[in-house]
């Protein structure tokens, strides 16, 4: 009997036949080897299924392979494949990125009484060579567990998360508005902690077909305070254990926004939180400000 946890692997796919071995193999090469990896496609045209078949026929007993009859979409289709997984532990994966051989020994090892863990990402371009950039130079990353660090802003990447399966009762259904990984920090943090662990331990490909979030039902138009305005409503429609006054305070205070362009209400209410709201941003402190005075009170700034 296996003494390791189960860990599933909840990998998404959609036309990524060209990235996908690379992706596989250093998911099937992990020191940790109590896996199963959950693939589910979203309707692929480009020869991915047949590629995953290949995958699943070698390799029985530790892929299970989900084709969707329509086009779900990045979030939904990514709901589906964790709903789906059996694990102790669930990871979530891309299609198009490389896994560091030690990833899920060292998640597992660290997660501890955390509902989730994430880690830091080396970006490299589409031949896998070093940008020299990771996710921690553009954003400040958070271990706690204060859910208004994640109202305005995420640090936490799907391809970086490793959960316990107990979070997955307060993360169904996947709000239409909100990002899955913002959404499942949010609420790891509302209902248990997080910690971050400060390794890259994922080669993240950028190019051209990256999965982008445009098929989110926001539209590319929308000022950032209107996103965010979209979030906080969001949020408002869902239990808020820990936060429910301030979420619902600042929901009725973006309606109040849109009836009157000057709210000081909002303003202070923002203002007074700051530390928390503009915690992920790494910009400077006055940059930060210049950005909140700009997004609460113009409908005119785009992301």
């Amino acid at each position: 009997m296996n003494s390791q946890p189960l860990v599933s692997i909840a990998l998404c796919t959609y036309n990524g036949k060209k990235y996908l071995p690379e992706q596989l193999d250093s998911i099937l090469n992990q020191s940790y080897q109590n896996l199963e990896i959950v693939v589910v496609d979203d309707k692929s045209t480009d020869g991915t299924i047949d590629l995953l078949e290949s995958y699943k026929n070698k390799y029985p007993h530790k892929i299970s392979l989900f084709q969707n009859s329509i086009n779900l979409g990045f979030n939904s289709n990514f709901e589906k494949a964790i709903s789906l997984c059996k694990g102790d532990l669930i990871a979530i994966s891309d299609q198009d990125d490389l896994w560091i051989k030690d990833k899920i020994s060292l998640q597992v090892n660290y997660i501890k009484e955390n509902l989730l863990i994430y880690h830091d990402s080396l970006m490299v371009d589409k031949n896998g060579q070093s940008l020299n950039i990771k996710i921690s130079d553009m954003r400040n990353m958070y271990s706690g567990d204060n859910p208004n660090v994640f109202i305005f802003n995420n640090c936490v990447s799907g391809h970086s998360i490793l959960m316990k399966k107990e979070l997955l009762q307060y993360i169904f259904p996947f709000p239409k508005m909100v990002y899955y990984d913002w959404w499942i920090a949010y609420q790891a943090t509302q209902f248990g902690s997080i910690e971050y662990l400060n390794q890259c331990l994922v080669h993240y490909k950028q190019h051209e077909d990256t999965i982008t979030g445009s098929n989110l039902t926001t539209k590319s138009n929308d000022t950032v305070a209107s996103k965010v305005e979209k979030v906080v409503k969001a949020l408002a429609n869902t239990e808020n254990r820990k936060n429910r006054e301030l979420i619902i305070k600042l929901d009725r205070l973006f309606d109040e926004r849109n009836k009157k362009l000057l709210n000081l209400k909002l303003f202070y209410l923002f203002y007074k939180n700051r530390k928390e709201f503009l915690f992920i941003s790494n910009k400077s402190y006055l940059s930060k400000l210049n950005r909140v005075l700009k997004n609460l009170w113009s409908k005119n700034v785009h992301a």
